[in-house]
C-alpha cells in the first residue's frame, strides 16, 4: 500500500497539471508563440507546457505540505504559488538555453515571464487550496480510511 502523504503528492501533481493546462489557455498567445519558439508543436502545448508542474507539483506538494504535515489552507496555497513559479522558472532555463542567457533580459522578454507568473500564480494558489481542501476532508481517496489528516 502507498503511503497516503505519497498518494497525496500523486495527486497535488495531477491537479497542478490540470490548472496549469488550463492557465495555459488562459495566456493563449504568449503558450503558442513560447510553444514556437521552443520548437514543440502549438497544437500540444496545453499538455507540453504544463508538464513540468505535474512533477513539481507532486515534490513541492510533499516538501511544503506533507513533510511538514501541515496540511492547511495557507501551506496548500503557497504550495500551488511555488509550483505556479518554478514551472515558469522551468520554462524560462529552456528559453535561456536555446537561445543564451542573454535574451532573458530583453525588455520583452522580461515582461512575458512577469505576465506568465502574473497569470499563472492564481491558478497555482486555487489549486493548492482545492487539494488541502480535498486533504481535509478526506473524500477524495476512498481508500485512505482516515480523516484526511494524519
Amino acid at each position: 500500500m502507498v503511503a497516503a502523504s505519497t498518494r497525496w503528492s500523486i495527486y497535488a501533481g495531477s491537479a497542478a497539471f490540470i490548472a496549469g493546462a488550463v492557465a495555459v489557455g488562459s495566456l493563449g498567445a504568449i503558450a503558442r508563440t513560447l510553444s514556437t519558439v521552443l520548437g514543440l508543436p502549438t497544437g500540444d502545448a496545453a499538455i507540453l507546457l504544463p508538464a513540468p508542474g505535474a512533477v513539481l507539483g507532486g515534490v513541492v506538494w510533499w516538501a511544503v505540505v506533507e513533510r511538514r504535515a501541515a496540511v492547511d489552507y495557507p501551506s496548500g496555497a503557497a504550495a500551488g504559488c511555488l509550483t505556479a513559479v518554478l514551472t515558469v522558472g522551468v520554462w524560462t532555463l529552456l528559453v535561456a538555453l536555446v537561445y543564451g542567457p542573454g535574451v532573458i533580459f530583453v525588455g520583452e522578454t522580461l515582461l512575458v515571464i512577469a505576465i506568465a507568473v502574473v497569470v499563472t500564480t492564481p491558478f497555482g494558489a486555487v489549486m493548492g487550496v482545492a487539494v488541502t481542501a480535498a486533504r481535509r476532508l478526506g473524500r477524495v481517496d476512498p481508500a485512505d480510511s482516515s480523516s484526511g489528516v494524519e
